[in-house]
């Protein structure tokens, strides 16, 4: 019955697509009782857990590369003045203290809503090693070894 009911509304093109997913999951008055409800839902279905997980991962990448970019200083686009050298500063310097308070999110989302799965929590943990990896395109190399042979993880 749960197959033929909820499976065709429990994928990335309906209930995990991401202009539905995303804001959920920004929203904390509904943080906890519908994605709590979201991710039992998945964990009844076939293959619904697995799609939560990569709809998650998703998020977090998305979400995480957004605040990277944000303080990069990409410049300005046309028909704008350039910002200044202390735009710039104060921008790189709000990287940290955001993606901290971004992966605080994530940590008490997988806690909170997704009672601490261990599968979601190695999500977090990839995301915020592949978001700090990142050049802030979201292609830095996340999750390879640099030149040197170790990992780029800021700890």
């Amino acid at each position: 019955m749960e197959r033929r009911l909820l499976a065709p509304h429990y994928g990335t093109g309906h209930v995990l697509d991401p202009t539905v997913l995303h804001p959920l999951l920004d929203d904390p008055g509904r943080t906890v009782p519908d994605v709590r409800r979201l991710y039992l839902l998945g964990r009844r279905l076939e293959g619904g857990f697995e799609l939560l997980r990569k709809s998650f991962g998703t998020y977090g990448r998305e979400k995480g590369l957004a605040i990277v970019r944000g303080g990069a200083g990409t410049g300005a686009g046309p028909g704008t003045a350039p910002p200044s050298e202390r735009a710039e500063r104060e921008a790189r310097g709000r990287i940290v203290p955001n993606l901290l308070a971004y992966k605080a999110h994530l940590e008490d989302l997988q806690e909170r809503a997704f009672g601490s799965d261990e599968a979601l929590g190695k999500v977090v943990t990839n995301v915020v090693e592949e978001v700090c990896n990142s050049d802030g395109r979201g292609d830095g190399g996340a999750g390879t070894d640099d030149e040197g042979g170790g990992r780029r993880v800021a700890e």
